[in-house]
């Protein structure tokens, strides 16, 4: 064991991919998000943060992330983007926390949008990481490794 390595949480048995996969795809049923089964992936989350078009403006914010299981390794390889884009004449007022470890962003946000007039067209709330978080929680407790990639490949499976 190296300097800065940690020991695992969960020195016990570690879960079947099946039960793990069947336990993540739980987390479904708590919040916004839409985890399901993926095509060339075990799961595929998505969620659409905020979709909004007014009269002299618009702003889109979506979150996707994929988990691909290596049974051989017993690692979770987890992958995640946050994408936004906005246009036209608008007014923000937000918070916005960030902090980076390794690869790894956290970040909370609440922004709000007025229309020129001065009329409220959009509000809301983002924290991006909660999920990894949750993910990770659960995989590492299963015994498995997370591991954080860039790449979206590296969760496709082969």
């Amino acid at each position: 064991m190296g300097l800065f390595s940690r020991p695992k949480k969960n020195a016990g048995p570690v879960k079947p991919a099946n039960e793990l996969l069947a336990e993540l795809l739980s987390l479904d049923e708590r919040g916004p998000f839409v985890i399901q089964p993926g095509t060339d992936t075990d799961i595929e989350v998505s969620n659409e943060v905020a979709n909004k078009s007014w009269s002299t403006g618009k702003k889109k914010v979506s979150y996707q992330a994929r988990i691909l299981l290596n049974e051989e390794e017993h690692t979770a390889y987890f992958w995640e983007m946050l994408k936004e884009s906005s246009s036209g004449l608008q007014f923000k007022v937000g918070f916005e926390t960030t902090r980076i470890k390794g690869k790894e962003v956290f970040s909370s946000r609440s922004e709000k949008f007025y229309d020129p007039k001065g009329e409220k067209v959009l509000d809301y709330q983002f924290d991006y990481g909660s999920l990894r978080e949750a993910f990770k929680e659960i995989i590492e407790e299963a015994g498995w490794n997370f591991k954080l990639v860039i790449l979206k490949g590296k969760t496709e499976r082969k």
